[in-house]
């Protein structure tokens, strides 16, 4: 079962955009910050990797990736401040698309970036979606 750890991540956002906040802490985001593991789902009983996190909020967090099985996917979950879930995406290729990054403007305002494979020319292109 994979696992993920979230939960000081929001915080260290806010301390990189806010430094003011940053000096509250004695210049650390993690100085009173708590790990916890929490666990998300997984869309193939094989590989998954999620390899990136953007949040607004400790009840908004995007996490950006993707599943292999027969065919590499793109995997996005979307956190609420107490559980993953996944968001469907679109895989144009049908072979390899995976996210390797991604940022969340605001809500549901979300950005991913990656790679998809062209079997027309047999080369891997850039993907993005909104």
């Amino acid at each position: 079962m994979r696992v993920l750890i979230l939960s000081c991540a929001v915080l260290a956002t806010s301390m990189v955009a806010l430094p003011n906040a940053a000096a509250a802490y004695g210049g650390s985001p993690f100085a009173t910050c708590k790990w916890h593991v929490v666990t998300s789902p997984n869309p193939l009983p094989d590989q998954n990797y999620l390899g990136a996190v953007s949040a607004t909020s400790s009840t908004n967090a995007w996490a950006f990736g993707n599943a292999t099985g027969s065919v590499t996917s793109t995997l996005v979950e979307n956190w609420n401040g107490s559980a993953w879930a996944i968001s469907p995406t679109v895989n144009p290729s049908g072979l390899f698309d995976s996210f390797n990054g991604g940022v969340t403007i605001s809500g549901r305002d979300v950005w991913a970036v990656g790679t998809t494979y062209d079997s027309s020319t047999g080369l891997f292109q850039t993907l993005a979606q909104h």
